[in-house]
C-alpha cells in the first residue's frame, strides 16, 4: 500500500500517508476521474472519514467476512428453534 511505498509499511493512518492520499484524490477529482478504496474495516467511522476525503467508491468488508457473519446468524437462528 501507500505506506509501504513512503517507507511507513503498515502505518496506512499515519499523517504523511493521508496527506498523500488527500493529494492523490484531489489530482484525480480535478481530472474527472472515480477515486475509490478498498478496506476490511465496516465501521462508520472509517467510511465516514473516506467519504470526507472525497471518495467516490468504498468496498467494505470481505466476502469471507461476510459469508461467515451470514452463517453464524442463520446458525443462531436454528439454535433458538431447535433445542
Amino acid at each position: 500500500d501507500l505506506s509501504a511505498s513512503i517507507g511507513e509499511a503498515g502505518n496506512s493512518w499515519g499523517e504523511k500517508n493521508i496527506a498523500l492520499a488527500k493529494k492523490a484524490i484531489e489530482i484525480c477529482k480535478r481530472h474527472g476521474k472515480m477515486v475509490g478504496t478498498a478496506t476490511l474495516l465496516t465501521d462508520e467511522k472509517t467510511i465516514q472519514m473516506f467519504l470526507d476525503m472525497g471518495l467516490t467508491m468504498i468496498t467494505c468488508g470481505a466476502d469471507w467476512k461476510h459469508i461467515l457473519d451470514g452463517a453464524r446468524e442463520t446458525y443462531s437462528a436454528l439454535r433458538k428453534v431447535i433445542k
